[in-house]
């Protein structure tokens, strides 16, 4: 039987008591616990309070859902609030999901990691003190279906099965449109189908969304599949290192605008070479800033493994050359709070 318990203790050994009867409920039963500790005697109406609704003890979730390009477990909360400023929900471990501040008290939680797992929602009072606590533990399981092609199907992309071609592990072809962003070869004068692996096509869609808080609906590219080496060269030789283009697992972003419209943002002529820091960087101007903010952030948010700019060399002077490569993370010359920086890369 499951069991909702209330604890309210008066006086100053309310929080000490309240905690330690928690406790003991959590390892006697099957119990979802709402902890009132807040200050003061209690029981009467008002008091500050919080309880989860959903998820329910013991629950199990299967991480079916997209978030960026991991596969997630999509985990509604929804909270009974009483006599608090505001929710902050956390994991067991203290790291924070969000702060709810609001009715409706609830929201949707992403998870990537699997097996059990604690969720703590902790009322705060105006001063930011805690007030009230619920804990809930879920079991989170392994995707459905933890392919490539059923990500595709998630994200609600347009896609299909591409011939075999030299370096790719997993072809596919994508139509142009993703997420309301546009993406157009610069020799082409309309978006057209990309062949690419397919561990590619998550990562435009974080791209287009974020592309999509600068109002920016099409991208203009200068390729993604190129079987060659970094510099030149045939990567069947054996004698050169293969460019992640030979794998079709990056792309050169040349300039952003608006379909049909104006290039708003174009990387060879609103980029301003500074060679120092490049993120934040210290831009000259509002397009140049932009661009660094649309290049930071790939990087930052780990959209792309490898991010360079013009900064890096001349050879990407009128692009940003993004991509998958393994175990590596870097971005133009230098970023602060990065050590140490991955020398002798490139496209």
């Amino acid at each position: 039987m499951r069991v909702h318990q209330s604890l309210r203790v008066p006086g100053a050994r309310r929080k000490r008591v309240a905690v330690a009867l928690a406790v003991c409920a959590l390892a006697c039963c099957d119990a979802s616990v709402s902890i009132d500790v807040g200050p003061g005697d209690g029981g009467a109406a008002g008091d500050p309070s919080v309880a989860f609704l959903a998820p329910t003890e013991g629950q199990s979730f299967a991480r079916d859902g997209v978030d960026g390009h991991e596969w997630a477990a999509d985990v509604m909360v929804t909270l009974a609030v009483s006599g608090v400023a505001s929710v902050s929900l956390e994991r067991a471990s203290g790291q924070p999901f969000e702060t709810l501040t609001a009715a409706p008290w609830e929201t949707v939680l992403h998870l990537t990691g699997e097996g059990m797992r604690g969720l703590v929602a902790r009322g705060l009072d105006a001063a930011g003190d805690e007030v009230a606590r619920a804990e809930v533990s879920i079991l989170v399981l392994p995707p459905s279906d933890a392919s490539c092609h059923a990500m595709l199907d998630a994200l609600g992309l347009e896609w299909e099965v591409a011939s075999p071609a030299m370096g790719i592990a997993d072809p596919v072809r994508v139509q142009p449109l993703i997420r309301g962003v546009a993406y157009r070869y610069a020799s082409s004068d309309s978006p057209t189908a990309m062949l690419m692996d397919c561990t590619l096509a998550p990562r435009l869609v974080e791209l287009s969304e974020l592309l999509a808080t600068y109002e920016i609906d099409e991208v203009v590219h200068l390729g993604i599949y190129n079987y060659r080496c970094i510099g030149g060269g045939d990567p069947a030789s054996g004698t050169c290192t293969p460019s992640q283009h030979a794998y079709a697992k990056a792309i050169d972003l040349h300039a952003f605008g608006v379909a049909e419209g104006a290039t708003l943002y174009d990387v060879e002529t609103d980029w301003v070479i500074t060679g120092g820091e490049v993120c934040p960087g210290a831009p000259a101007n509002d397009e140049d800033r932009v661009l660094h903010e649309i290049a930071c952030t790939l990087w930052s948010d780990r959209t792309f493994q490898i991010v360079l700019t013009p900064d890096y060399n001349a050879d990407h002077r009128n692009h940003f050359h993004v991509d998958l490569t393994e175990g590596d993370m870097f971005i133009g010359e230098t970023v602060s709070g990065v050590d140490p920086i991955v020398a002798g890369l490139g496209d």
